[in-house]
């Protein structure tokens, strides 16, 4: 090990330890928002920690390996909060390797510290990114794609320094991350897919293509035995194909064409193609053909994720600055190349900076949040780790915080819904839950357990959520998805349904009810109160 390399690592080591000891300080995990997101991974987290079979039991379209590190945890008894938090921590500490390699063997300068830090920092972080200063969960598994991605990318566009050639190591390196992409989204590994073959044809890296078919191999082939065979990826693409018809909700975020062209990105579309020009005008053609292979890629997996974060900024902009054309390279309408390489990534850092900033500040935010204005989000003991600001939940009286609301003749909701329909007897109008979906689970759980044969039993939410069991003494609905992606298995041991009166998604509440009525069962209503109806199945109840 030279020293340069021993310095990054202490480097890296240190950002580590400082961001570890910030994030567990506290000892808990303090939200400010997307709860409802927090709930759904813990949900699929708790399912596999009680035996529960992914993609069989329940319908996900996310991989197990963004799940399995808090279910670890959860194992050990820990609490929901800190089973993430050491989770991250833990992720984070497996991540450090490949981020050393990557700065060692590819960077030099300052742009070697700028790269580690940066991931190590995106990898701990306690927000998805953005420009809301919230504290959330939402999306981190996002965040470890991310840096694995920067695993796959930069032995592609950058080439390695002077005696840190290693094609094994790389290809190693690549292999692992591009399962582990497989295994936390599969989006990420689809979308650098095509640039990765043409990258090993184009270069000839058969070296480097057989070290990372074989440990992508080994790792997927270690899942295959862990989650029961061959059937587990027969289920895991009937989720993914599921998902992909988008019954309910076709995209996350902004539309396809807005993620190009709308105000926001089109500068960072510029930017995009303004480097592949520069590139393939300085004589780099081959970083050029690849960055343009992967510009679909990155436009794909921005769409796919809430929020529409282009994380890879932070990415093209450590390569631009890393791998300049060369001092004599001809100038460009007058300009230096190197220059215009130059500007172009500090650019890339400029559009990146809201984000990385709010990235870098999370973990302290979580440290210095005052408590006092903030109560648990589960009720159930050993669940009270992970806190959510008290406005945003039910904490007593007879109120609930939020209301039924209708739509006047003519005017259109944010979702697509179905208008309003009967079922068991009932008629059902469209509206949404205004308040907090946390406050209307506290007290409908509260409700729900007054009815001794309710209790212990699995009971189906028509909703487009299924958590119902984190809060109360119910079990979770086998065949039924924490979230409702249009389509669940079988519900055949679901004894009850829950019909909210105002639902999270109108829509998906009458589709699953819609559902049930084709199966041609009969639905009897057990209980009304001011927040559902409560129905029990005859064909489940036997």
């Amino acid at each position: 090990m030279t020293i340069q390399s021993f310095r990054f690592a202490l480097v890296l080591a240190g950002v580590f330890l400082a961001l570890a000891a910030i994030s567990l300080a506290p000892g808990s995990l303090r939200l400010t928002g997307h709860e409802v997101d927090t709930i759904h991974s813990l949900d699929i987290a708790y399912r596999l920690a009680d035996g529960a079979r992914p993609h069989v039991d329940f319908m996900t379209p996310l991989g197990m390996f963004a799940f399995l590190p808090v279910q670890m945890f959860l194992e050990r008894g820990y609490g929901p909060g800190m089973a993430f938090l050491l989770a991250q921590t833990m992720v984070g500490m497996l991540l450090l390797p490949g981020i050393w390699w990557i700065g060692i063997s590819r960077l030099g300068g300052w742009v070697r510290p700028l790269y580690g830090i940066g991931m190590v920092m995106l990898a701990m972080a306690l927000i998805f990114g953005g420009e809301n200063p919230a504290l959330t969960l939402s999306m981190y598994y996002n965040r470890w794609a991310w840096v694995l991605t920067s695993f796959i990318v930069f032995p592609m566009l950058l080439p390695p320094r002077d005696g840190w050639r290693a094609p094994l190591v790389d290809g190693a390196l690549m292999g692992v991350a591009g399962a582990a992409l497989v295994m936390i989204k599969v989006t990420f590994a689809i979308a650098l897919l095509p640039a990765v073959l043409v990258f090993v044809l184009r270069e000839r890296q058969m070296v480097l293509a057989g070290a990372g078919a074989i440990t992508a191999l080994a790792v997927l082939a270690a899942v295959t035995v862990g989650y029961g065979g061959a059937g587990f990826w027969q289920a895991y693409a009937a989720d993914l194909l599921e998902v992909s018809a988008g019954r309910v909700r076709p995209h996350p975020g902004l539309a396809l064409g807005d993620i190009v062209a709308s105000p926001r990105f089109l500068p960072i579309s510029a930017l995009l193609m303004a480097t592949v020009v520069l590139w393939r005008r300085a004589g780099m053609e081959g970083q050029g053909l690849y960055l343009l292979l992967l510009a679909p890629g990155f436009v794909y997996i921005t769409y796919q994720n809430w929020g529409n974060d282009p994380k890879w900024l932070f990415l093209l902009g450590v390569v631009l600055l890393a791998h300049r054309p060369r001092a004599d390279a001809p100038p460009i309408r007058g300009f230096s190349p190197r220059a215009v390489a130059t500007v172009l990534g500090l650019f890339a850092f400029l559009l990146f900076f809201p984000s990385m900033s709010n990235l870098a500040t999370s973990g302290m935010r979580n440290l210095t949040y005052d408590t006092k204005e903030m109560s648990p989000i589960f009720p159930l003991a050993g669940r009270q780790d992970i806190l959510i600001a008290a406005e945003r939940k039910y904490t007593g009286g007879v109120e609930m915080p939020f209301s039924r609301v209708g739509y006047p003749e003519g005017e259109a909701p944010e979702e697509p819904v179905t208008k309003s329909f009967e079922i068991a007897g009932e008629t059902f109008a469209d509206c949404v839950m205004t308040g907090p979906v946390v406050g209307w689970l506290w007290k409908a759980a509260a409700q729900l357990a007054e009815v001794p044969e309710a209790v212990g039993q699995q009971v189906y939410v028509a909703d487009i959520h299924d958590f119902l069991w984190l809060f109360g003494p119910f079990r979770p609905t086998r065949g039924a998805g924490p979230w409702y992606y249009g389509a669940d298995g079988d519900l055949a041991e679901v004894a009850f349904v829950m019909v909210p009166l105002c639902a999270v998604s109108s829509r998906a509440r009458a589709m699953k009810l819609e559902d049930l009525q084709a199966s041609g069962e009969t639905l009897e209503e057990v209980l009304r109160t001011d927040l559902f109806i409560l129905l029990r199945r005859q064909q489940a109840a036997g």
